[in-house]
């Protein structure tokens, strides 16, 4: 705020240093995490499955950044901040897919479907690991085998594989850059406010200050 006031610099050359500052990290954290989970996890091998999905997990990570950046200017207190985040977070995890059929949702709850990123990011991951894979079922097992191929475990999610890029890379980015755009907006506003108050308060001081110097002046003059 004060660096605002004295006209030092915005509050735009202030967000976008903290941002490109964290990307690095950002980055490395985000390939140790993927990383782990396509060694461990035995997913496909090939080079281009490991880098579609580490770009879904930089996306769905750096709107978890973005996001944490809009509660915070939204709040503007660390506390409440922290109680607020579940309550954006959980209706979107809720309904990204995870845990209820893509087609099974209601109409009434298609806005907060279609601004979940954990939608778009699910839909990226399963296209990435289950696109044209054979489901190879052990002919001993006494257990019928329900799905023959990956294209059948997508239909059943209501996952289209041409979706993989548009909408779904292309929606996470316009989010993740959406949530930076309104908390920059909303610490414009905040750190406006505040200077023109204390603009205000100081202009006030000002004046009760030459109110006292004059009334000191005008007693001197009549003790004279």
């Amino acid at each position: 705020k004060r660096e605002y006031r004295n006209g030092m610099y915005g509050v735009v050359a202030c967000m976008l240093p903290r941002i490109l500052i964290e990307i690095p990290y950002l980055l490395l954290l985000t390939l140790i995490q993927w990383g782990l989970v396509w060694a461990l996890a035995g997913l496909n091998r090939t080079f281009t499955n490991f880098l579609v999905g580490y770009a879904t997990s930089i996306g769905v990570a750096f709107i978890s950044t973005t996001l944490g950046y809009f509660v915070a200017t939204l709040t503007g207190n660390a506390v409440i901040a922290a109680a607020v985040s579940p309550l954006f977070i959980l209706p979107f995890f809720l309904f990204g897919g995870l845990y209820q059929n893509d087609s099974t949702t209601p109409v009434y709850f298609y806005p907060v479907k279609y601004l979940s990123w954990f939608k778009y990011g699910f839909g990226m991951l399963l296209i990435n690991e289950f696109d044209g894979q054979p489901i190879n079922c052990n002919p001993n097992s006494t257990t019928p085998c329900v799905f023959t191929s990956g294209n059948e475990i997508l239909a059943y999610y209501h996952i289209s594989v041409p979706d993989l890029w548009f909408p779904n890379f292309f929606a996470i980015a316009i989010m993740a850059w959406g949530y930076l755009a309104f908390s920059i907006l909303f610490l414009w506003c905040k750190v406006r406010q505040r200077s023109g108050k204390t603009k205000e308060a100081e202009h006030t001081n000002g004046e009760l200050l030459e109110d006292g110097k004059d009334s000191e002046a005008a007693s001197r003059i009549a003790v004279e």
